[in-house]
């Protein structure tokens, strides 16, 4: 299933359809660690690169759509994929794969700021007025 949708993301002639067939690329080699007993490297897969194309390829949409449902759609993934990597950062902080303070903080407060930002372009699109 890899090779096939790595192959297909490759050759379609459509952006949507490749970033799709990349993320079914990535989904599956994620299970394929998994499987293969690596659940941390299957979870860091999954997040970072699955979670990295559900964001990039709607935002490079929306700037030549310019879509308000598109925008509100990607300020929500953006909120769970950061949510998600707050959970990881503090997993590594507490099991002691992370050793080196300043980073762990510096990643930790990333992933807020990004949360931070996210909800508040969600409340500007809903609490402003048109005059």
């Amino acid at each position: 299933i890899t090779a096939l949708s790595a192959l297909l993301s490759v050759t379609t002639r459509h952006v949507v359809h490749a970033a799709l067939w990349l993320l079914v690329s990535l989904g599956s080699l994620a299970g394929c660690y998994l499987v293969l007993g690596q659940e941390l490297v299957g979870l860091v897969q999954l997040l970072v690169y699955v979670g990295a194309v559900m964001v990039l390829v709607p935002m490079l949409l929306n700037i030549f759509l310019q879509s308000s449902a598109l925008f509100i759609t990607l300020s929500v993934i953006i909120v769970g994929l950061f949510s998600a990597f707050i959970v990881y950062d503090l997993k590594r902080v507490r099991d002691g794969v992370e050793t080196n303070y300043i980073s762990a903080t510096l990643s930790i407060y990333l992933d807020v700021y990004n949360i931070f930002q996210a909800l508040l372009s969600l409340l500007g699109i809903f609490g402003g007025s048109r005059d």
